[in-house]
């Protein structure tokens, strides 16, 4: 059996007190997890140091040496959770790179069938495929409102233009 997506948050005065913390929380960790015949990953296992851009390029000079079972873990840059990407600096650039690239794979699938479905099924297909990640996008980075709007814009009139251009003969 496996444990997938679990999430430990640590904190320390210094690196150096982060390091010591981490690993021999670590031990317990994966003591626990043995005890419990669970297994971990190490492969996929990785770390993320989360501070401030200003105190994230003082860290450059320093590498954290964080092991389990003394197999060096990984550190991350950004990872996945709950369809979330959060990066070091918590920014929402990645996660928004990643959604612009869902709705434009979408728009231009539904500007492919365009000629063959009624306009009902087009605002449909819209409504079903595009919608959902803007309307997503939008609850969670409600920081980000100018940048989330002109980009719900964009969509919008790409998705009219596709509308209006493909009308199928026989199609409403």
């Amino acid at each position: 059996m496996y444990a997938d997506d679990t999430y430990v948050r640590f904190s320390a005065a210094t690196i150096s007190d982060l390091e010591s913390l981490i690993n021999s929380d670590l031990k317990y960790i994966d003591h626990w997890l043995k005890a419990n015949k669970l297994n971990l990953n190490v492969a996929k296992t990785e770390f993320m140091v989360i501070r401030s851009r200003q105190k994230l390029q003082s860290l450059n000079d320093f590498t954290l040496n964080i092991h389990i079972d003394s197999v060096s873990i990984n550190q991350s840059n950004q990872s996945k959770s709950l369809g979330l990407i959060i990066d070091e600096n918590l920014s929402w650039k990645a996660h928004i790179h990643e959604i612009s690239k869902k709705v434009s794979s979408c728009l231009g699938a539904l500007k492919r069938v365009r000629p063959f479905v009624s306009t009902h099924t087009a605002i449909k297909i819209y409504k079903v495929l595009i919608e959902p990640q803007s309307f997503t996008q939008s609850c969670m980075h409600e920081a980000k409102y100018a940048l989330n709007h002109q980009l719900r814009k964009q969509v919008k009139k790409k998705f009219l233009q596709n509308v209006a251009i493909h009308r199928t003969p026989g199609h409403p």
